[in-house]
């Protein structure tokens, strides 16, 4: 691949798709290690018990936690079945329970790029169902079985308007994941 000069249009393409791949490879590898705690128990506790460890829940009040957790309905999934596929229009966000939840990209039907594991008190699909834009990515379970609390795109985006702490903080969490992605790409790329 040419670093200076002109580019053909597949060598832009291939450019393209290289850098998309490592920026959301860097992306998830900072949601996973800035939104997830060590859950070895998690599976033992209940929605209300697991939400005080999510960082994303972390600046509500017992109460307003409550209120929270009544909105998450517990999913329950085999190895294979597909949470949302790439393209999807978001209509919910999730916090793993149990299990592991793969997030890639299909390619042909045949290949795949997997761009991160979900475990036990992550958070995902918010990007989605905040931005209103389509699923960038699939995500399917990867473990036997898994377990997911689930709550629907208008009870996300009321909590968020009902709990402005919540909103600031969800910015928060997205502009350091922003940042380090800036800084992983600036590595990379120099």
């Amino acid at each position: 691949m040419k670093i200076s000069g002109k580019m053909t249009e597949e060598e832009l393409d291939a450019l393209r798709k290289n850098i998309e791949t490592r920026i959301m490879s860097a992306f998830f590898s900072i949601q996973k290690s800035s939104d997830s705690n060590s859950f070895k128990e998690i599976k033992k506790k209940n929605k209300t018990e697991i939400l005080p460890f999510i960082p994303l829940f972390s600046v509500l009040s017992k109460k307003q936690l409550a209120f929270v957790a009544k909105k998450f309905k517990l999913k329950k999934y085999k190895k294979g079945n597909v949470l949302f596929e790439y393209g999807d229009v978001p209509e919910e966000v999730y916090i793993v329970k149990s299990g592991e939840i793969l997030l890639y990209r299909d390619l042909d039907g045949i290949n795949m790029i997997e761009y991160a594991i979900s475990f036990p008190g992550d958070v995902i699909g918010e990007m989605g169902v905040i931005s209103g834009s389509p699923r960038s990515l699939s995500a399917g379970v990867y473990s036997e079985t898994a377990e997911v609390y689930a709550m629907s795109k208008d009870d996300f985006l009321f909590i968020l308007k009902k709990y402005p702490d919540l909103s600031v903080n969800l910015s928060k969490i997205l502009c350091q994941r922003i940042e380090e992605i800036n800084r992983r790409l600036l590595d990379y790329i120099s």
